[in-house]
């Protein structure tokens, strides 16, 4: 095990990969829009053809979707985290526990990202980020134009326990009786 954490030729593998696929981008239109779907990743690396993907999120997604599909992740993630920094800076304000759920959601967020570097989401990751979008997102606050209603004694409803309203049925009675 320890052997496995000093050998870095996965890593550079990898980074050699990612190099040898970025030059199938060729014009700015590649670059800002990607490549289309199906097109592959083949790649020649040490006199061996290869077609894996790229095991990097980021250069799938530049090859796939351009520089538009890359803007438009950092946005959403952006954006979640924004919602649950302030989720977190909200429940700071009122008590330390509640802080907690803002503080998970950012180090969802820093796994994934993390994760991302070496290899693509999966729809599990997909599920949960989607979680993390509606769990952070702002809820609006609860107003009523419905003027308040005061429960008082005088406005309820008696209930008289002796003599119902509604009369039970023979058979309900009897067991009623027996009772």
């Amino acid at each position: 095990m320890a052997a496995s954490g000093q050998d870095d030729h996965t890593l550079v593998w990898r980074a050699d990969g990612w190099l040898e696929l970025l030059p199938q981008l060729r014009t700015p239109l590649d670059w800002l829009i990607g490549l289309p779907f199906g097109t592959g990743y083949k790649r020649v690396m040490d006199g061996i053809l290869v077609s894996l993907s790229p095991h990097n999120y980021f250069v799938q997604l530049l090859l796939r979707l351009g520089l538009i599909g890359v803007c438009a992740l950092t946005v959403l993630y952006a954006a979640v985290w924004r919602s649950a920094a302030a989720q977190s800076d909200a429940s700071n304000d009122t008590s330390k526990s509640s802080s907690a759920p803002g503080l998970l959601f950012r180090l969802l967020i820093c796994g994934q990202l993390v994760f991302c570097v070496a290899d693509p989401l999966f729809p599990e990751q997909a599920m949960i980020l989607g979680l993390l979008i509606v769990s952070t997102r702002p809820r609006p606050a609860l107003e009523s134009n419905a003027p308040a209603i005061r429960l008082s004694s005088s406005n309820l409803p008696s209930a008289d326990l002796e003599s119902p309203q509604h009369p039970l049925p023979p058979a309900a009675q009897r067991r009623r009786v027996g009772r």
